[in-house]
């Protein structure tokens, strides 16, 4: 998708990208889900690789990774990535006041914050010319 934006009579292309890698709905006993977003502006990108799975009465799991890189104006552009995994049981999240029923659980944008950190790791990368 091409998204066209007007600044200072300038025009400022923006592509936004959403793509489903892999879906599966483990036999209706839950869902895995991979995706990746992409967006690309005059001046860096962004990546979001999302790894959902949602085994129903078990276990929700959320695996993200991010990537930004920032080209313009340096000669050594930057490359942030950050892991992060979230993990819980369905019990773990109904002794915290949270549903115990699975369809409530169906979108991880939703329940990724309620969801406890498992381990978060951040790097960067800088390319040299």
């Amino acid at each position: 998708m091409l998204i066209m934006f007007q600044n200072q009579n300038r025009c400022i292309r923006v592509y936004l990208y959403e793509v489903v890698l892999y879906e599966d709905e483990l036999a209706d006993n839950g869902v895995s889900l991979l995706t990746v977003k992409v967006r690309v502006m005059p001046s860096s990108w962004f990546l979001l690789l999302q790894f959902w799975l949602r085994v129903d009465g078990v276990l929700i799991r959320l695996r993200e990774t991010r990537m930004h890189c920032i080209f313009a104006g340096s000669t050594n552009p930057v490359v942030l990535r950050e892991s992060c995994w979230r993990e819980a049981t369905f019990q773990a999240l109904a002794a915290n006041g949270h549903p115990f029923d699975s369809a409530a659980y169906n979108d991880p944008s939703i329940i990724s914050q309620k969801l406890p950190v498992v381990k978060r790791t951040t790097q960067k990368l800088v390319i040299s010319s």
